[in-house]
């Protein structure tokens, strides 16, 4: 029963987090369909905002598929020494290029 509830939790909190970008982005692009912003300056702003949400959903899904990678490693019992070692370098920078807008946005 423990473990329903925690996917279930999983599973609500997961569907919030991919819902918020979601949201964002489907606004922002009938704004700019229908024409229904200022001038060039909200429609950039706009764009960048797709743009940022974008990102933010890739990273939500990509942690989701490896999540559900290392699930099912775990659940092979394969031994921790049995693992062979991973490449990351690409990894963090796909993570850091996805964070730059937002990272950009906010000044850091």
């Amino acid at each position: 029963q423990e473990l329903t509830r925690l996917r279930a939790d999983f599973v609500a909190s997961t569907s919030h987090e991919l819902r918020t970008p979601l949201a964002q982005i489907r606004m922002f692009a009938e704004l700019l369909q229908k024409d229904g912003l200022r001038g060039p300056e909200e429609s950039a702003r706009a764009l960048r905002i797709i743009e940022k949400e974008a990102s933010r959903l890739t990273i939500l899904v990509d942690n989701l598929l490896n999540y559900t990678r290392l699930r099912r490693r775990a659940d092979g019992a394969a031994a921790p020494d049995a693992l062979a070692p991973a490449p990351v370098a690409d990894d963090v920078r796909h993570v850091l290029d996805a964070f730059a807008p937002l990272a950009a946005e906010r000044g850091a």
